[in-house]
């Protein structure tokens, strides 16, 4: 008897695993071909274009202390070059790993719940914007994956040493928080749905899932221990200093006045999202009503869930904390960022949206005979509404790989434009230093934006914006091949105070480029 006992659970776990396979493949699989027009192609947007031919991006300065010690450790061995197949596949294998985690954590037995949240996860709107900064998508990738190890080392019942554990959930936390800090609201999310979904199960006592609560809020303060103590490390070793870029010198820093209003804002965020079409999540109005469709469904189904099975009012009081947290933690960054311009890159954590009315929904009791049929079809319902949700997200991230390769073609054809009446200028000579002026309000009125009125995720940049973008010069090194002898800051102020320079039009009109005491002068704007 005890055999068959031992076997059963063995099966049950077989079973569960299965699950986060069949996640995981369809992750992958799905992730390239929802990807492969940002694979085949070299899509540069302002950041991306910088990066040539390697390199990792800002790390210690930003705060991103694991990212510039695996960026030079991964540097010394493969170079970190910024290429647009490989570090793409890496990227999705990651988040298909991260797919995997999140079906086990969650214990998800249908398989199309499985298959449709594999290509929720790789298919959201997150990883398309950062399938946009090629040179860095794999690192990013990772610190999605350590944000939901962080949870799920601890969350597993397999894991039996609860302090070994209990640390290297803190260390997986700052780990993914010293590559990129926008990823901590997936570990929140995680467990707050986590302890939702226990609570509606009614398996555990009520102040065992209070303890589990204190025990998941410790990891989270032990990680950020960890983080602000290996990033003071790593700035004393490197000897730098923070940046004051997006608020990163006062990380830390926040006023506990502040933080009510800022909950408020978070908490009423998350419900406006979907009216407001922030940070591109519901781009179109079915998804809209979709995202509106799930809350309502949730809501519904956790009170079933809580009614059928007896809860005492405890159980309703720590469900009804829950749902209140679970808005909070997915749109945390409005909280941890509040100086800050979050945008799609930033917000994984609501992908966990995706997961809440799957989760909710196999944690209903047993269904009588008579209502069995209603519950098929309204776990049909439920699973198009997501196979929807994830196509349309896959269609907009299309058509923003689509504008970026125009706006690339268009920036491209500019600087070869511009390198070409310059060597043409009378006097020109090439050893002749350059200045750009006005390029950070650069608006070319033949320069037609083509998607200008299209669903496109943040993090791409139009024709302008690429030109008016600190790396313009680069498309000039990259597609010209042309290094620009750049003139020093003190000959551009110079230049630019000249009456003559004042005088002259701005691109495109004729007298738009001079050579003016050996010195290229490109004119953008006044």
């Amino acid at each position: 008897m005890k055999e068959r006992l031992i076997n059963n659970k063995i099966l049950k776990l077989n079973e569960i695993n299965k699950q986060g396979k069949i996640a995981a493949i369809s992750a992958f699989v799905s992730g390239i071909a929802v990807h492969l027009f940002s694979l085949v192609n070299m899509l540069q947007n302002y950041d991306n274009v910088a990066v040539q031919p390697k390199g990792y991006g800002t790390g210690i300065t930003s705060g991103r202390w694991f990212l510039t010690v695996l960026g030079d450790i991964v540097g010394n061995i493969f170079g970190n070059y910024n290429l647009t197949w490989i570090n793409g596949i890496i990227g999705i294998l990651l988040i298909a790993f991260a797919a995997y985690f999140l079906i086990d954590i969650f214990k998800i037995r249908s398989n199309v719940f499985a298959v449709l949240l594999g290509i929720g996860c790789v298919s959201f709107p997150s990883v398309a914007s950062c399938m946009l900064f090629k040179y860095t998508v794999s690192y990013y990738s990772f610190a999605i994956l350590l944000s939901v190890l962080a949870a799920y080392v601890v969350i597993n019942e397999k894991m039996k040493n609860h302090v070994l554990w209990t640390v290297v959930s803190g260390l997986f936390t700052a780990c993914s928080l010293g590559i990129y800090q926008a990823y901590l609201p997936v570990t929140v999310s995680i467990f707050v749905l986590y302890l939702l979904q226990q609570i509606i199960l009614n398996k555990e006592n009520w102040n065992k899932i209070i303890y589990k609560g204190l025990h998941f809020v410790f990891c989270l303060f032990l990680g950020l221990l960890f983080y602000f103590v290996f990033l003071k490390i790593s700035l004393f070793v490197y000897g730098v200093l923070l940046d004051d870029y997006q608020g990163i010198s006062t990380m830390g820093k926040l006023s506990f006045t502040e933080i009510p209003r800022l909950i408020k804002e978070s908490f009423l965020g998350y419900y406006a999202m979907p009216n407001n079409n922030t940070y591109v999540l519901a781009p179109y109005p079915a998804v809209k009503y979709i995202y509106k469709f799930w809350s309502i469904a949730s809501l519904i189904m956790i009170i079933v869930c809580l009614v059928r099975r007896r809860a005492k009012i405890i159980q309703w009081g720590i469900a009804a904390v829950m749902c209140l947290c679970f808005p909070v933690a997915v749109n945390l960054l409005v909280i941890m960022c509040p100086d800050s311009w979050i945008y799609t890159l930033m917000v994984y954590s609501f992908v966990m949206v995706l997961f809440m009315p799957v989760v909710v929904f196999e944690a209903l009791p047993e269904t009588p005979d008579s209502m069995i049929k209603y519950k098929r079809f309204f776990k049909v319902f439920l699973s198009f509404s997501i196979g929807l949700v994830t196509f349309f997200y896959a269609y907009v991230a299309n058509i923003t790989y689509t504008a970026e390769y125009y706006a690339n073609r268009q920036v491209e054809n500019l600087a070869g434009s511009i390198v070409t009446q310059v060597r043409e200028t009378e006097n020109f000579k090439p050893d002749c230093k350059w200045v750009f002026l006005g390029y950070y309000f650069y608006n070319d009125p033949l320069m037609d934006d083509l998607f200008e009125n299209a669903p496109i995720y943040e993090g791409e940049g139009n024709p302008n914006r690429l030109v008016n973008s600190y790396s313009w010069t680069a498309w000039i090194r990259s597609y010209i091949g042309y290094s620009i002898p750049l003139a020093d800051d003190e000959t551009q102020s110079a230049i630019a105070a000249k009456q003559e320079v004042k005088d002259m039009p701005s691109w495109p009109s004729n007298g738009s480029i001079r050579i003016i005491d050996d010195v290229v002068v490109i004119k953008f704007s006044d």
